[in-house]
């Protein structure tokens, strides 16, 4: 999946700042969101950036059909091992 909340922003001439004043949030929630592969992101902020910048959370999205950039890290979460030594030493 590639996150396109910074490409749209750009289309747009948003910055950070403006996003942040119409969104409510610190300018730093922000430069969060617009990192090239969020963790996560509250639907209220999902709404907020769709009304915000005029657009659908699918084009917010692109589907790639490439696994997360960060593979392990996403199944340490999902098999609940964040932050656990994943490498065995046996």
């Amino acid at each position: 999946m590639k996150w396109k909340l910074r490409a749209l922003m750009a289309d747009r001439r948003m910055t950070n700042q403006e996003l942040a004043d119409a969104l409510g949030v610190h300018r730093n929630t922000v430069n969060l969101l617009r990192e090239d592969y969020p963790t996560m992101i509250r639907l209220k902020h999902m709404e907020g950036i769709c009304r915000v910048l005029n657009c659908t959370p699918a084009d917010l999205f692109e589907f790639t059909g490439d696994l997360h950039p960060d593979k392990e890290l996403v199944e340490s979460q999902a098999n609940g091992t964040q932050g656990q030594n994943l490498v065995s030493t046996s």
